[in-house]
């Protein structure tokens, strides 16, 4: 759609937020393609027109001054409509340049998830009256619940950031998709709804396992599961199970 390859710049610039606010360090290649579309940027034709031809007389520039504007201002669109194109496609490729790294920047969003994951599988354990955690003077557990929507928050933003840098890739066998949880058909037995706090600790407490693979890590745990799936050894789970 157009207005999706229009904003290509715009997209590939909050996509590289996502990494460098949260402290990862971008390939050298994604790194090199960012600076060369800063370079693009920086590099967009003045805006000259008849304004300027104006004044051009009015300083007394010399005639061959004012051809060299006047040129410059008949050929001002065609030039502003290539430099927008040139940014725009260079974009793409950067874009194609994050999906092409989606393995490795996958494994950098993991680190960052590992321990948010670690924290919701202790909250589902803990009772989550966090006055009275305070009270037996339990405090580390009543900080792992005092934060636990914003943990849980965080790790629904960096899953959303790996979609990004891994678009157009196959998450499922069949109709088993382990994107996000190592058994997704667990779930298909729970009340799975509710706040993205809500659905982590169903999930972790119905036993389906969070965790945060790359596409191949899921491919991998998916296979015997579908297989079983096929085989009749298991129960087939709802459609799209797992997701988040």
């Amino acid at each position: 759609m157009a207005y999706i390859r229009e904003g290509a710049p715009n997209y590939v610039r909050r996509l590289t937020a996502e990494f460098t606010r949260r402290g990862i360090t971008l390939p050298d290649e994604l790194t090199a393609a960012l600076d060369t579309l800063d370079q693009l940027e920086a590099a967009r034709p003045a805006s000259i027109g008849q304004p300027q031809l104006i004044d051009a007389y009015l300083r007394g520039d010399t005639p061959a001054e004012i051809d060299t504007l006047a040129v410059a201002a008949e050929t001002c669109q065609r030039r502003t409509d290539a430099h927008r194109e040139a940014c725009i496609k260079h974009a793409l490729r950067t874009e194609n340049l994050f999906t092409a790294h989606g393995d490795e920047l996958t494994r950098a969003l993991a680190a960052l998830a590992a321990p948010l994951i670690a924290n919701l599988e202790r909250a589902a354990e803990l009772e989550q009256d966090l006055a009275a955690l305070v009270r037996a003077g339990r405090h580390d557990d009543a900080a792992i619940i005092g934060q636990l929507d914003l943990d849980a928050h965080e790790l629904q933003a960096l899953y959303n950031v790996r979609s990004s840098v891994t678009q157009g890739a196959v998450w499922k066998v069949d109709w088993t998709d382990c994107s996000v949880w190592r058994d997704p058909h667990k779930l298909d037995t729970v009340d799975y709804r509710g706040t993205a706090t809500d659905r982590y600790l169903t999930g972790i407490r119905a036993g389906a396992g969070l965790w945060f693979p790359t596409v191949d890590e899921a491919l991998t745990q998916a296979r015997p599961i579908a297989a079983e799936i096929r085989e009749g050894t298991r129960t087939a789970g709802r459609t799209g199970a797992g997701r988040v």
